[in-house]
């Protein structure tokens, strides 16, 4: 059962859903935290979804892969930022150029997805970790949420400049343990079950 405070997409979600989870540079157009659960190939378009997500929980069965370099396209949805960030221009190249396959176990221990279950366990996991994330402090989610993606595109030390002054407005506007509750979805699960 999907807690109430939890959005569920569905196999496909809806276009202007997903296309904003896609396109918006860290889906900041979804405003609230993603997560994929993948079960199955996640090929180039399927691919560049789940590396939108805020984290990605992966099945055994699992794999990724990014085939625009042998279809003879370039990349539009993020895939070649995104991942070079995540694991390594070096990796990324040998991904993307050689257009190679990435099993969920791999993909774990090279740090581009957050973890591998059982199929039978895939959404369970995915919804266990939102409802971890939706029982936290709603204002402070977001706005870490926030300071760990402009601080990932930033140096540290401008990141640790921006954590600071957010650390400080924040002290002066918000009660620690204020309202826990949310008027809206906190947590986004996007499951992917295969295809590009």
């Amino acid at each position: 059962m999907m807690p109430e405070r939890v959005a569920y997409l569905g196999p496909a979600g809806t276009f202007s859903e997903l296309a904003a989870l896609k396109y918006a540079p860290h889906s900041e157009l979804i405003g609230c935290p993603t997560i994929a659960a993948v079960n199955g190939p996640s090929i180039t378009g399927g691919f560049e979804l789940a590396l939108a997500c805020d984290m990605i929980i992966a099945s055994e069965n699992a794999f990724f892969g990014d085939t625009h370099a042998r279809v003879g396209i370039v990349p539009g949805g993020g895939l070649s930022q995104r991942l070079s960030r995540l694991v390594g221009i070096k990796r990324a190249m040998e991904i993307s150029l050689g257009c190679d396959f990435v099993s969920a176990p791999e993909a774990a221990q090279m740090g581009f997805i957050n973890r591998v279950v059982p199929a039978d366990k895939l959404l369970e996991a995915a919804v266990e970790l939102a409802n971890k994330i939706i029982g936290n402090h709603k204002e402070s989610v977001l706005k870490y949420r926030q300071l760990i993606k402009e601080g990932y595109e930033g140096d540290l030390r401008t990141g640790l400049r921006l954590e600071v002054l957010e650390n400080a407005l924040w002290v002066t506007r918000v009660k620690p343990i204020a309202s826990r509750t949310a008027p809206y979805p906190c947590v986004t699960i996007l499951p992917h079950h295969g295809g590009g």
